[in-house]
């Protein structure tokens, strides 16, 4: 390799790192209630997946604990923003004695898409009675 082609290669990949790192989305928080029928649900999780069906390839995957109603996600551990496909889990641990512990849906899990636009930080999900 020549020492030109040896600087054009070098400059070409500085480029490159400079163009990707401000390539790199910006993930976002927001918290909100869960409710079921209106009511509060006490515990429980609720999961965000990138809905490729959507078009969010590359979206960030995070999941957040419901306590008392709500639940939060910070900036930091946020979500890229897109479509998303949100999954709320309720579920209790059912102790059957020493090596008989099984876990069950307290509801069916809740499934559905939401787009998350740049600005929303609040996002409310109300599980409905009858699905």
């Amino acid at each position: 390799m020549t020492f030109r082609s040896f600087v054009c290669t070098s400059f070409v990949s500085l480029l490159a790192v400079i163009l990707l790192s401000g390539c790199a989305e910006k993930l976002q928080g927001f918290s909100g209630s869960v409710t079921h029928d209106g009511q509060p649900l006490a515990e429980g999780v609720v999961i965000f997946t990138p809905d490729a069906t959507k078009g969010n390839l590359m979206g960030a995957s995070n999941i957040a604990s419901i306590q008392n109603g709500r639940y939060e996600l910070p900036a930091d551990q946020g979500i890229s923003g897109g479509w998303y496909e949100i999954r709320v889990e309720v579920t209790e641990v059912i102790d059957g004695g020493e090596d008989d512990t099984t876990v069950r849906n307290v509801i069916p899990p809740y499934i559905f898409s939401h787009e998350f636009k740049p600005d929303d930080t609040i996002f409310d999900i109300d599980i409905p009675a009858n699905r």
